[in-house]
């Protein structure tokens, strides 16, 4: 021990630390009396460690990666900075662990997995139960088979999906409801690729599902997809955290002589298999699920009917600078949802931003609690009291641009008020999906025992139930339609059509700017639109004269009742959160109290400020016409 100690002239204290650790750990062992707190333990991954950054010299002391599963690549410490460029800066003692992606308590878990289909009842709700037990985050899913290309939001998960006209194919990636503000935009390019980025600390996280070619299909189609998906990478940026996932049909085994490859693959690589490792060097890209020593059924993804075969076919890839980021990797032959597939999971140590965004909706009210002919009244004397008290303290009985804003002002906040003291909020009803518990607790059972022939048996249960819950819950809602049809009520009965046909959300995503380039961004997609509308109508038409001294007859109190009476209840409200029942139980009462009413009526409109607000709405374009003579959505 004293030799060790002495023959490192010069040390600092965090050196001799160090070799005392590794000399007391290699003597005994954690939990073998010696009083060692397991806790510090190399082995895992949470250990203490002291930083070389700043000293001169440092050891080139060697360990052995933190995780005993993965490859163990010798490092030394001076080498745990992964890239210079990058700006990151060692943190740490064995592997780095790339410290600068932080929370490693807390670390992002990203599955794929090709699922055969989506495109069959209760399917949707069966990944939702499996990703929610596995604990994923995101996952890729290859094989969805849903046509078009969208968002389905649900209570806990929302699902992004890209389809072509016909089901087969088809890709989407499932993302729980707690991250998806991270979530900085989609890109569905095809049937067979789909692109998401996430906001992250220190790096932005590009993930990108993908569905290869089969054996089937030629060469030339095999090279089409990769060049489709090398275009699309050029979407991330050199620093972002880039991981392209999912099933691409090709073996790269063990013995291949790549950087890209580790040595912990299933069997021997083919010729697709070479072609995926061309494209992995051509990126720097590591294929991350052959970099983990894991047993042979942790390894395979893929087995063929009768398990006879096994295969390892599906794949996560991520930058080559960034693999030690990842702390775990292995697949899950126990998932469950009739596939020929197994889901593969990795746990990264890496951060999502969740931006604290202000909301600038307008609060909705239950004003259906109107109809009530006493809160009615008292709704209409609070904002009358409020609105004279506010009049008193900001407004004046001049005819000018700011007296009339500051008119309007007061009224809405007279309004606003009033809301919140009087009224309840509107309760979102929540949709009700045709799946029952007792489905769900039957795909668990059937789970237990799957390869068996009990499985087969449950699975055509499950099936028909699925089928009969989702009959029945059509049926129930197009006997409630054609009731409140016969009953005259259009308002509600186009309610009851939009719960069970809008789960749906046609979007795509993105748009695209002048030079081609994708827009994902919310910021960049508004930025864009706003530039086109100004080229737009940027066009010289010359000088008309305006004829400013014209003015027509006051508008009468009556006037502006009457047309109080025709205005159509249960519509949106504008930018102000004023709707047409707040007005209607508001009547006449508060504009007519005070000459002010004349004043607000005669100004000209242009000096409202609330009528200079523009909002625009771009209506989702059919399917076949993705291009528009001036501007690509």
């Amino acid at each position: 021990m004293a030799r060790i100690l002495f023959g490192v002239p010069n040390s600092s204290l965090a050196h001799i630390w160090l070799l005392v650790s590794a000399y007391v750990r290699q003597r005994h062992p954690p939990g073998n009396g010696f009083g060692w707190p397991a806790e510090l333990s190399m082995v895992k991954g949470n250990r203490k460690r002291e930083s070389h950054a700043g000293e001169v010299g440092p050891p080139a002391m060697k360990y052995r990666a933190v995780n005993s599963h993965r490859e163990e690549d010798e490092t030394t410490v001076g080498e745990l900075a992964l890239n210079d460029a990058s700006g990151l800066e060692p943190k740490g003692g064995p592997g780095a662990d790339v410290a600068t992606l932080k929370t490693r308590n807390h670390p992002l878990v990203i599955g794929t997995w090709s699922v055969r289909t989506l495109y069959q009842a209760g399917k949707l709700d069966n990944l939702i139960q499996e990703a929610d037990a596995l604990r994923v985050d995101i996952t890729g899913v290859a094989e969805t088979r849903w046509t078009d290309e969208g968002l389905i939001r649900g209570d806990n998960y929302t699902m992004m999906y890209s389809g072509g006209t016909a089901h087969e194919h088809g890709m989407g990636i499932l993302i729980k409801n707690d991250i998806s503000k991270s979530l900085m935009g989609y890109w569905p390019v095809n049937e067979r690729i789909i692109l998401c980025k996430f906001e992250a600390k220190p790096f932005n996280i590009v993930i990108m599902q993908v569905y290869a070619p089969t054996s089937d299909y030629s060469d030339e189609e095999i090279e089409a997809f990769y060049d489709d998906v090398s275009k699309t990478l050029k979407q991330a940026k050199s620093s972002d955290v880039v991981i392209v996932m999912g099933d691409f049909n090709a073996k790269v085994g063990n013995t291949a002589m790549s950087k890209s490859i580790g040595r912990y693959g299933l069997g021997t690589s083919n010729e697709r298999g070479e072609r995926m490792i061309q494209f992995c060097e051509q990126h720097d890209m590591s294929v991350i699920n052959t970099h983990f020593k894991q047993p042979k059924r942790r390894l395979y993804t893929w087995k063929s009917p009768g398990d006879l075969t096994r295969n390892q076919i599906d794949y996560l890839a991520i930058n080559s600078r960034l693999k030690n980021a990842v702390s775990k990797c292995k697949t899950y032959p126990g998932a469950d949802i009739g596939s020929d597939h197994a889901p593969i999971i990795i746990k990264i140590n890496i951060k999502l931003k969740i931006p604290q965004r202000k909301s600038t909706k307008a609060a909705k009210y239950d004003v259906s609690q109107l109809k009530n002919e006493e809160l009615q009244k008292k709704y209409a004397v609070g904002v009358k009291n409020r609105f004279e008290c506010l009049m008193l303290e900001n407004c004046t009985h001049e005819a000018n641009e700011e007296n009339v804003n500051n008119i309007w002002d007061s009224l809405k906040t007279a309004v606003t008020e009033t809301n919140e003291s009087m009224l309840p909020e509107a309760k979102r009803e929540r949709k009700q999906a045709w799946m029952k518990e007792e489905i769900l607790e039957l795909m668990k059972e059937r789970k237990k025992y799957k390869g068996t022939e009990k499985y087969k048996e449950l699975d055509r249960q499950v099936r028909k139930e699925c089928i009969e819950a989702k009959e029945d819950w059509l049926n129930y809602n197009c006997y409630l339609i054609e009731e409140l049809s016969k009953d005259n009520n259009p308002r509600q009965m186009y309610e009851e059509i939009k719960k069970f046909t809008s789960y749906k959300i046609k979007a795509r995503g993105h748009i695209k700017n002048e030079k081609g380039e994708i827009l994902m961004e919310t910021e960049q997609i508004i930025k864009r639109w706003s530039e086109y509308v100004e080229q737009l109508f940027d066009d010289y038409r010359g000088e008309n004269p305006i004829q400013s001294f014209l003015q027509g007859p006051c508008i009468l109190a009556s006037e502006v009742a009457e047309a109080l009476k025709h205005m159509k209840s249960g519509k949106a409200c504008g930018i102000d959160g004023i709707n047409t029942e707040m007005l209607k139980a508001l009547g006449i009462l508060v504009l007519r109290s005070s000459p002010i009413f004349v004043i607000v009526c005669t100004a000209q409109p242009t000096s409202r400020r609330i009528l200079k607000h523009q909002c625009l709405y771009f209506c989702q374009r059919n399917q076949r016409q993705k291009t528009a003579r001036t501007i690509e959505r």
